[in-house]
């Protein structure tokens, strides 16, 4: 049976590819959490008055 999923796996053992995609998940996810928080925030201290 033949791995026809070519990865770019370092000699370490770390897939970077993946991690990469990751970390760039990870960054979009807390911008638009933070951006979310901050529109919260914004929008109590409107109604808050």
């Amino acid at each position: 049976m033949t791995n026809d999923h070519a990865q770019s796996i370092s000699p370490s053992g770390l897939d970077h590819e993946e991690h990469e995609k990751t970390y760039k998940m990870f960054l979009r996810l807390l911008t638009f959490s933070a951006a979310g928080v901050a529109g919260i925030l914004i929008l109590l201290a409107i109604i808050a008055g």
